[in-house]
């Protein structure tokens, strides 16, 4: 892996999880809990968007890393900053 993807990857797992931010103060109050599914559903179309053309193989790849990532690291920010 060299480093121009790594940071196309951070840069894409960062826009996610910004949108998830934005789209949930959208979110009524009662559907607060799935908000999490947010990062899920973009970070498989991410992934299917961003490997169009290469094998099946690597699109499943890049759309476990990016939804993965994005998801976990967007309730590690929740649970951080509830704690706080």
């Amino acid at each position: 892996m060299d480093l121009l993807t790594l940071g196309i990857d951070a840069a894409v797992i960062g826009g996610i999880i910004g949108i998830t931010q934005v789209v949930k103060t959208y979110v009524p109050a009662k559907l607060v809990n799935f908000v999490v599914l947010i990062p899920l559903v973009l970070g498989a179309v991410a992934g299917v968007a961003l490997g169009w053309g290469l094998p099946w193989g690597q699109i499943v790849t890049k759309v476990i890393i990016y939804t993965g990532a994005a998801t976990y690291i967007y309730k590690f920010g929740k649970s951080v900053l509830q704690s706080a």
